[in-house]
């Protein structure tokens, strides 16, 4: 991640939704991927992937939180991390 001059928090379009919208992609893809193979490793690399999306989330949130520290505690109220019903 990187801040650019004049950089702003966007939150609408897959936004609006989620904090983190590419990894509720990846996981959906990974899971779809995880239950097509159906073997005890694809469940095994399908936690581990989101475990560390997971963990990845949370440092940029708390960058996102330096660089925003008004608007970002709000947006993180009203929106999921990962996937709109679940996290």
């Amino acid at each position: 991640m990187q801040i650019k001059k004049g950089h702003e928090l966007v939150t609408s379009g897959p936004y609006h939704y989620v904090r983190h919208p590419i990894y509720a992609a990846i996981f959906l893809l990974l899971l779809a991927t995880g239950l097509a193979i159906g073997t005890v490793g694809a469940l095994l690399g399908f936690i581990i992937m989101m475990a560390s999306f997971y963990i990845k989330a949370a440092q940029e949130e708390a960058y996102m939180l330096e660089q925003f520290p008004d608007q970002y505690p709000a947006y993180m109220k009203r929106t999921k991390r990962i996937l709109p019903l679940l996290f």
